[in-house]
């Protein structure tokens, strides 16, 4: 947990004792806990009165990333407190506080968030606008004779708690004056949220974290905040309230009113998607439907379609693994979008009700949903002037970007699946990949559908070894918690039987993303090995290219992390009769139609090395073109280009491993001034790491040049770039820099590591 996200046991407690009544007893609710290793996030649920806050704090602090920490606001009935007495415990059917469950009504919550979309934290533009609207809120409720209230930052909005004195059952009181705050106060950009009047409603417990989705640098997560106590704290009159909502309390609806005609009709929906469902029967205040479960169809008939008189709507399923758990919350808007509003591209394995299984056979490779209504997100050069540019951002810096979608490329037989293997292993870990650092430790998964378990094994064996003492007990547990490499479940042969043959990878994303959600630490790239496995359809049609693609970047919607597949070149001559170099090097040599090249954010190509090319560079001759690997970005949308490396297989187990002195192999096979060039950089290099500045570089290596300025930006330039050997707009040597400093130097321990601060940096 980060530091600046620890719950304060002193701060907390302030906060529960202002909020809570003495002899009070709350349900503790915390939403988000992963149990151990388990693959299932779950909700914890407890009863605590006021004399055991300290237990109730300690329940918080052992908990470690939940997604967020609430309370009852209201006094829950004493007897609950026997069902966690002063405890928490796994969430099951029945054990959270219901409205029945509540004695009386203390709280009055105003909750004023910006609008946003679902299960993301707010940008610090969205959040300062919702301050505004609480500030205005608090200020015309002033003006009205109301009381000053409690005010909470609760992460990515605000709170304004007033204490009340109504009964459990407050004939719609609150909801009115939350409507009527909602029709005064809301803006397109923040929303006073009405459908918090309930009275077992839970709310966040201020001084904990909000963790909204994951944490990025425009959408953070946050600390919850108890900003200001009014003293003394006076209670909001009746009248005010019903003044507020405009209209006396009104008598509940009969039984026998009919809903609103404004409401959705999930009857409707229900003939459309679930022909087979059981229903409608009646429920508590609604009506209920049993249906087959949408999220995982072996689960048979466990899940369920709800809608209560006054419109609202719950999904879910009572099956405890099904991704719509009820234990997890509503599922409602998960899948109506899922199969209304558009097609995710995500083909789950067995869509429900007739039409959507009729599409799905009807194109096996992207079950489609009935129709697509996306809408566009319009950008204005204002909206971003004043806002830092991000920066490209890297799972191997500075070689392999963090894209969507990316394609690595080489003709059969050099490597690239072992390649993946061993960056997906480096990634998991944390530990750097051909010497460069990694993102990680982060999750990674690869989809190999070409190699069993037992070629598996050995070649995470062999990239193991090759870390030697790098590597310990704790990379062990890394790659356990965070590497998932799926292989196909049954032999090849079988798999060649007919139309068994493609897997497709729109029937595949559905258990592609449930395994990559079951990692320790947030998924940061999944490789499909290979492309040609999954794609199912003429790889040189331009339409049924784009359709894997849009599965591809639905994929990455889903998890958020980058998607990279492996492909073949095309057939360019042999081994002794090929384009030169730097023609191989060339992601339009990728195979298939011209809209997988244009869809990739990211080309990393394999080159290969011709006999009369590796005798001229000192390499070995004899089966080179296998041998050896020429690994390149070739293309990027939105980033630099990286240094071309030269790779070689090991005799531990075929690993990739950078070949001795391989810049300058480079640099002899692409000719001309490279090698030239390499050598003044390297000189230069090495007095920077001696202490000289520009002015001494300059007379050192250009005297009497009146272009030495430029010459010796230019130098600089490249070492950047290129090399990546220098920090950017500075003179300081990267790791990579470092490395080649001790290469060029002598051995390691004859220079020191600038990290140790000994050396020149």
């Amino acid at each position: 947990m980060t530091d600046h996200l620890s719950p304060n046991s002193i701060e907390i407690k302030k906060a529960l004792q202002v909020i809570l009544e003495p002899g009070q007893v709350t349900e503790l609710r915390i939403l988000g806990v992963r149990p151990g290793n388990s693959r299932f996030l779950e909700t914890r649920t407890g009863y605590f009165d006021t004399d055991h806050l300290d237990e109730l704090i300690a329940e918080i602090k052992s908990v470690q990333e939940a997604q967020g920490f609430y309370i009852t606001l209201n006094p829950v009935v004493r007897g609950l407190h026997a069902r966690a007495y002063n405890r928490t415990k796994k969430a099951e059917k029945g054990d959270s506080t219901s409205d029945r469950d509540i004695e009386k009504r203390r709280w009055m919550l105003i909750d004023i968030d910006p609008v946003r979309p679902s299960g993301i934290s707010s940008t610090e533009e969205e959040k300062k606008a919702a301050g505004m609207v609480a500030r205005e809120v608090r200020k015309w409720l002033s003006a009205q004779d109301w009381p000053n209230p409690i005010a909470i930052d609760s992460g990515n909005g605000y709170h304004l708690l007033y204490l009340i004195e109504l009964p459990a059952g407050d004939n719609e009181l609150l909801k009115g004056c939350l409507e009527a705050l909602d029709e005064k106060f809301s803006t397109a950009t923040v929303k006073i949220d009405t459908s918090v009047h309930n009275p077992s409603r839970v709310t966040k417990i201020p001084n904990t974290p909000a963790r909204k989705g994951d944490h990025t640098p425009d959408r953070p997560h946050r600390m919850s905040r108890l900003l200001k106590v009014p003293d003394p704290l006076l209670v909001v009159s009746r009248e005010l309230l019903q003044a507020l909502a405009g209209t006396r309390e009104s008598q509940p609806p009969s039984d026998t009113e009919p809903r609103a005609a404004s409401a959705f009709n999930l009857r409707d929906f229900v003939d459309r998607y679930f022909p087979d469902a059981v229903g409608p029967r009646p429920y508590e205040v609604g009506e209920i439907y049993e249906i087959n479960c949408p999220w995982r169809p072996s689960d048979g008939r466990s899940a369920f379609l709800i809608q209560l008189r006054n419109g609202a709507l719950s999904a879910g399923c009572q099956h405890a693994t099904c991704p719509g758990s009820k234990t997890t919350g509503n599922h409602w808007r998960d899948l109506r979008n899922m199969l209304e509003c558009s097609s995710d591209g995500l083909g789950r394995k067995v869509q429900p009700g007739a039409k959507l299984k009729a599409q799905s056979e009807a194109s096996p490779s992207a079950a489609k949903t009935s129709k697509r209504t996306e809408a566009l997100e319009v950008m204005r050069w204002s909206d971003l002037k004043d806002k830092p540019v991000p920066e490209a951002q890297w799972l191997i810096h500075p070689f392999l970007p963090k894209v969507a979608f990316g394609v690595a490329a080489s003709h059969p037989g050099q490597g690239k699946s072992i390649w993946s293997l061993a960056v997906a292993v480096g990634i998991a870990t944390g530990l750097p990949v051909f010497g460069m650092p990694t993102s990680g430790p982060s999750g990674a998964g690869v989809l190999s559908l070409e190699d069993d378990r037992n070629v598996i094994h050995r070649r995470l064996a062999a990239i193991r070894e090759s870390y030697g003492d790098a590597w310990t007990s704790a990379h062990d547990d890394l790659l356990d918690q965070n590497l998932r490499i799926m292989v196909r479940a049954r032999t090849m042969l079988e798999a060649l039987d007919g139309p068994a043959a493609a897997l497709h990878l729109s029937g595949l994303a559905f258990e592609l993303a449930e395994a990559m959600r079951t990692t320790r630490d947030r998924p940061a790239i999944l490789f499909l090995d290979t492309l040609n496995a999954v794609h199912g359809e003429d790889e040189n049609s331009n339409t049924e290219t784009r359709r894997l693609t849009a599965t591809i970047f639905a994929l990455h919607d889903s998890l958020g992390c980058s998607i990279w597949a492996l492909h073949h070149l095309k057939k360019t001559g042999n081994a002794r009769n090929s384009p030169r170099l730097f023609e191989r090097m060339d992601p339009e040599l990728v195979r298939g139609a011209s809209a997988l090249v244009g869809s990739a954010r990211a080309v990393v190509q394999f080159g290969w090395i011709q006999p009369p090319e590796a005798e001229k560079a000192g390499l070995e001759v004899e089966n080179c073109h296998r041998r050896y690997a020429i690994l390149g970005l070739t293309k990027v949308n939105d980033g630099p280009l990286s240094p071309w490396l030269l790779l070689e297989h090991s005799n531990r187990g075929g690993v990739l491993v950078p070949t001795r002195d391989g810049e300058k192999a480079l640099a002899i096979l692409r000719g001309g001034n490279t090698a030239k060039d390499l050598r003044a950089a390297e000189l230069m290099l090495m007095d920077i790491h001696a202490g000289l500045d520009r002015a001494a570089l300059k007379i050192k290596h250009y005297p009497n040049d009146p272009k030495a300025d430029d010459r010796l930006k230019a130098t600089l330039h490249d070492m950047r770039r290129r090399h990546q050997w220098l920090a950017k707009r500075t003179m300081d040597l990267t790791p990579i820099g470092f490395q080649k400093v001790r290469e060029l130097g002598g051995q390691p321990q004859d220079i020191a590591d600038p990290e140790d601060g000994e050396g020149q940096s």
